[in-house]
């Protein structure tokens, strides 16, 4: 295992006096590829948001490599809707105007990949286009770890592909949510289950696909752990994922964008 570029531990975060979870110990190194489960609500998004440094911790440290950068890509992103796609995507690389040559062919080849237009509005974006736009802005600063919040919610399947072989040929850490089994799947060896506020690591076989025995063992003790009454049964990992959502997004759907809002999609450290 290479030596982590970023680090959660012992984390914690507390919303509401209730903690969302603690005492959680995580770490992305330089091309591992890692994918977080559990229910809706249990806390991934946070856990992503607190990896990325945008949200603080109530308890524990987080870490970072000096020098390392990260991009982080929410799972609703939010940008001005008076943006272009291309100041949207350049944005991503810390680029500021006059956009210098060098960011500007970089941008330009991104946008060509994902087949926008850079003088396009985001407004004007469907869900699926501005998912792309999305990615290309993630990937532009050239980040040594990324952490993709449902990268292929509203993306088609030709996008999907495009989005696994660009994982597949990154060079850094990966850390991503997904519901969509076939899409961790191809790209992970590692899943993260979050379940009731603790984090457990299981790690796939390579030839079966199955759990190692350390994994199994602690997915039956949080079984068995969790057995006070029908509603504390947890969500094993393999029920956690539906099945692939991969149809085109419908022609002329429409983003919502919030000027007053805007959550980067990139964190240089």
């Amino acid at each position: 295992m290479s030596l982590p570029e970023l680090a959660l531990r012992d984390a914690g975060v507390t919303f509401g006096g209730r903690p969302l979870f603690s005492g959680v110990d995580v770490a992305v190194g330089r091309g591992e590829r890692l994918c977080l489960v559990g229910r809706n609500g249990s806390g991934k998004s946070t856990l992503l948001k607190a990896l990325a440094g945008l949200i603080e911790i109530d308890q524990g440290a987080r870490f970072l490599q000096p020098g390392r950068r990260v991009a982080y890509m929410a799972q609703e992103p939010v940008a001005s809707a008076a943006l272009t796609v291309a100041d949207y995507v350049a944005a991503g690389a810390g680029a500021v105007a006059p956009i210098q040559p060098a960011e500007a062919h970089r941008v330009q080849a991104l946008l060509a990949e994902i087949g926008l237009a850079g003088d396009r509005p985001l407004a004007t974006l469907s869900g699926g286009e501005e998912r792309r736009a999305a990615l290309a802005r993630a990937l532009a600063g050239e980040p040594d770890i990324l952490l993709l919040d449902e990268p292929t919610n509203h993306l088609d399947l030709p996008t999907v592909e495009w989005l696994e072989r660009r994982l597949a040929d990154f060079p850094g850490g990966v850390l991503l949510i997904s519901h969509d089994r076939a899409f961790p799947t191809s790209l992970t060896k590692v899943t993260l289950w979050l379940h009731r506020g603790r984090l457990r690591r299981m790690n796939a076989r390579k030839r079966s696909g199955g759990m190692t025995s350390s994994a199994v063992s602690q997915s039956r003790e949080a079984t068995t752990t969790s057995h006070a009454g029908p509603s504390a049964n947890p969500a094993r990992p393999s029920a956690i994922f539906m099945a692939p959502s991969r149809t085109p997004t419908p022609a002329g759907e429409k983003i919502a964008m919030n000027p007053s809002r805007y959550e980067p999609a990139k964190t240089a450290m």
